[in-house]
């Protein structure tokens, strides 16, 4: 492989110039034809890349305008639109009469929220050398995608040392909230573990489904009421973190569970939608790098 870059002594950065690119070979087919079958396929990969694209982010900017009409009761599904008769003024604003503001903190008094717990592990937290290719997830902020964790790529723990931790051992149905370093990130633990260990940048929320739903929760964390809340906090210190007890002083907004069902499970399809989209997008552009592997090298011939 030739190396283009120069560096640049003003700055010490790497930096293009004219002679380097200049020492360039290229390969490239004589037939003009040829040539021209092999950029206009490519072009069409690369349009329907950009289409997928703006698709996206056009589903996304829908899903958060619909989060901000669902999640406050501006916008009330069947049935329970016939059923709306107000609006009363709390802490986060207006919202619908018969909907109620509740701390994190109420909510655990309460058992509407029977646990919650951060991955503050202290003396038992894990030397890089007791980390395995398998066993038990040891799952990160950064292992949060699309309202998923990412399973592949978790570090993981042997069983035996996995079982050896006290606290942050999430099981499914968990909320994730990441609220160290990266803080916002928002992931419904689905897994076929028996459980995982969580790192020091996440807390798992874990409801009493018949008072809070958890796929409601999960949503409510990622909109821009409860982002408020939290960046408020995060506004006041230089730390990017949001410590356990500070998240238990945040409100939530709660509908009746019957409702919370409904609005998750419009929200969970729109995430479906959104997934399928991203699969395809990710699934294009290796298309397109295998395309260019083989057709920029003659590999594979168009003519």
């Amino acid at each position: 492989m030739i190396d283009w870059m120069g560096y640049n002594e003003a700055s010490g950065v790497p930096s293009l110039n004219a002679s380097t690119i200049e020492g360039v070979s290229l390969s490239y087919p004589a037939d003009k034809k040829e040539q021209s079958t092999i950029a206009n396929a490519l072009t069409d990969v690369d349009a329907l890349i950009t289409s997928l694209e703006k698709l996206i982010a056009k589903k996304s900017a829908i899903k958060t305008a619909a989060m901000q009409q669902l999640l406050t009761g501006k916008k009330r599904l069947p049935p329970f639109d016939q059923q709306h008769t107000g609006y009363q003024k709390t802490e986060l604003g207006e919202i619908p009469e018969d909907w109620k503001v509740v701390s994190i903190e109420k909510a655990i008094e309460r058992r509407a929220i029977l646990d919650q717990m951060d991955g503050n592990h202290g003396e038992l937290y894990p030397k890089s050398h007791e980390f395995s290719d398998f066993g038990i997830p040891y799952v990160g902020a950064t292992d949060f995608n699309n309202g998923r964790v990412d399973f592949s790529s978790c570090k993981y723990l042997p069983v035996s040392r996995a079982k050896l931790f006290k606290k942050g051992i999430a099981k499914k149905g968990d909320v994730l909230f990441a609220h160290n370093a990266t803080v916002g990130p928002v992931a419904l633990l689905d897994t076929d573990f028996e459980f995982v260990i969580l790192s020091t940048t996440a807390t798992y929320y874990r409801c009493d489904n018949c008072v809070i739903n958890n796929k409601y929760l999960a949503s409510y964390f990622s909109s821009q009421i409860f982002v408020n809340q939290y960046s408020s906090v995060m506004s006041q210190s230089t730390r990017n973190q949001v410590p356990i007890l500070t998240q238990r002083k945040f409100y939530l907004v709660l509908p009746s569970i019957e409702e919370q069902v409904v609005i998750s499970d419009v929200l969970s399809d729109m995430d479906s939608e959104l997934s399928v989209l991203e699969q395809r997008l990710n699934k294009t552009q290796k298309i397109k790098q295998g395309m260019m592997q083989e057709l920029l090298t003659g590999k594979t011939r168009l003519i």
